[in-house]
């Protein structure tokens, strides 16, 4: 169900907004959110916004114009490891965050610091005490992925 809001998850049903209220009984419940950059980006940037986000330097600097610094959703940030855009994930954005704001402060070049997209992992719980973890190529189920 795309272009689909979540109101209210009950243990029989979702309540879901599209455009109209509807309740849809259920036995479980999967939800994928997508996320999506400020669309004020993909406005003031039409020619260069990848997806919607702004691409950045490894400083989280806008490549064309030095002085706009992005993160999380609306960061297009290239991991050079992977050579993949780094995932919008919460916890890039909370690494992201602080290195803008040092970086805004640095007063020449060598003093900034570097972003390298690292992930620290992904947990998904699947209900009771049974998670999925996963960084790299390490996957682990079961319970300790539960306790992280």
């Amino acid at each position: 169900m795309l272009e689909t809001w979540i109101k209210k998850v009950e243990p029989d049903q979702v309540e879901v907004e599209r455009p109209e209220k509807e309740s849809i009984p259920v036995d479980m419940f999967f939800w994928t959110g997508g996320v999506k950059p400020n669309p004020v980006i993909q406005e003031s940037f039409p020619e260069d916004a990848k997806n919607g986000s702004l691409p950045v330097t490894e400083f989280l600097q806008n490549e064309k114009f030095r002085n706009i610094f992005a993160a999380g959703d609306n960061a297009f940030f290239i991991n050079k490891k992977t050579g993949k855009p780094v995932p919008m994930l919460g916890q890039v954005a909370f690494d992201e965050g602080p290195i803008i704001a040092k970086n805004i402060l640095a007063k020449e070049a060598k003093e900034k610091i570097a972003y390298t997209g690292s992930i620290k992992g992904v947990v998904v719980t699947l209900g009771g005490k049974y998670a999925i973890f996963q960084k790299g190529n390490l996957l682990v189920k079961g319970f300790f992925p539960w306790i992280l």
